[in-house]
């Protein structure tokens, strides 16, 4: 891949790869969609292969971070520390999902190239953490 300029040096390989030619063709949404649906396919597919359950969006994301019984832990949930941050990166993977995938597959949504960089930072963000869990390998 050629050398990459501007904000996408600090972005996921991962949405590089996804988004990077949708986003250069003017494909505003749907680089940010397809971020979205590669991070909830990677869990899903962990998700069934660990539990045995085939969950989708905001219910897998529900499961997998589960603060009580998680599939995918974050923290250690022995502490209020830790159990806090599990549930707040529930909550966020549940929130891309709820707050931006659902509107962006459902409706036709055309964010501005400003706010598409920012939500594409918020897709390299969950790959990060995905990656750090060793759900996602590392790129």
């Amino acid at each position: 891949m050629e050398e990459l300029e501007g904000f996408w040096v600090y972005l996921h390989p991962k949405v590089v790869e996804l988004a990077k030619p949708r986003f250069d063709a003017g494909f505003f949404a749907d680089s940010i969609l397809v971020c979205l649906r590669e991070a909830n396919a990677i869990l899903k597919a962990h998700v069934l292969a660990t539990n045995h359950q085939e969950l989708d969006g905001a219910a897998l994301m529900t499961a997998a971070f589960s603060v009580n019984n998680p599939i995918v832990q974050l923290a250690d949930i022995n502490t209020a520390n830790g159990r806090s941050i599990q549930l707040g990166y529930m909550k966020i993977f549940e929130g891309s999902m709820i707050g931006i995938r659902n509107p962006k597959a459902h409706e036709n949504l055309n964010p501005d190239r400003t706010k598409t960089i920012h939500l594409l930072y918020n897709a390299s963000f969950l790959f990060i953490k995905l990656q750090e869990s060793g759900v996602l390998p590392a790129q």
